[in-house]
């Protein structure tokens, strides 16, 4: 089934809401401070249950973490009660003990595979493919992916790409948020009803994501 909507919106004013929301098929975890109406938003649109937590203390839910439909994976920075609403909603929480904590800069998922960062030393248990993209190991912040395509930074070549397409085992292409952000995973959050990108993210750049994620 492909995804069938583009929604442009905000998170509390900022058009970086792949920053600070984490959404798949049935949940969405958001920050506390999330407005009545982007739960709504989310509720209506996306069909999925709404979670408001906090990971490692802070709202910026999609830094330090990472989503697909059966899985969320953080870093051991996270503190107990907030692993115990993850659990409650997710059927895996896979912590990761690494030097770098903020995993969702780092690592690109989707139901069929993981592209992470060459940074990771401990990602055998997800498991994922150590890649660069760009001349960036910013991986999970270059790429967002979900069942249906991906979107890259805007200067990955044709072999960064079909490396890519290889693991994820969808179609995807480069392009940028946001009027020109080639880091594209803090513009967007999506599943498989459709995505929601900033507000910021110009007409051309709404084309290219609908031909990435053939949203008809």
């Amino acid at each position: 089934m492909s995804s069938d909507m583009i929604i442009k919106s905000e998170f509390n004013g900022s058009p970086h809401i792949g920053v600070f929301c984490l959404l798949n098929d049935h949940v969405a975890f958001v920050p506390y401070s999330t407005s009545p109406k982007f739960e709504h938003l989310l509720k209506a649109e996306f069909g999925v249950s709404v979670v408001r937590t906090a990971l490692a203390g802070t709202s910026l839910l999609g830094i330090f973490a990472c989503i697909n439909n059966s899985k969320i994976i953080v870093s051991d920075i996270i503190e107990k009660e907030e692993i115990k609403v993850l659990e409650e909603h997710v059927s895996e929480v896979v912590q990761l003990s690494e030097r770098y904590t903020a995993l969702g800069n780092l690592i690109s998922l989707n139901d069929h595979g993981a592209v992470c960062s060459r940074y990771l030393k401990n990602v055998e248990e997800i498991p994922a493919n150590r890649i660069r993209i760009a001349d960036s190991d910013l991986i999970g912040s270059a790429i967002y992916s979900n069942n249906h395509g991906f979107l890259a930074h805007r200067d990955a070549s044709q072999k960064e790409l079909e490396e890519i397409h290889s693991v994820l085992k969808v179609k995807g292409d480069i392009g940028t948020l946001n009027f020109g952000d080639p880091l594209v995973k803090s513009g967007i959050i999506g599943n498989k009803r459709g995505v929601i990108v900033g507000k910021n993210t110009s007409g051309p750049e709404m084309q290219r994501v609908d031909e990435v994620f053939m949203l008809k």
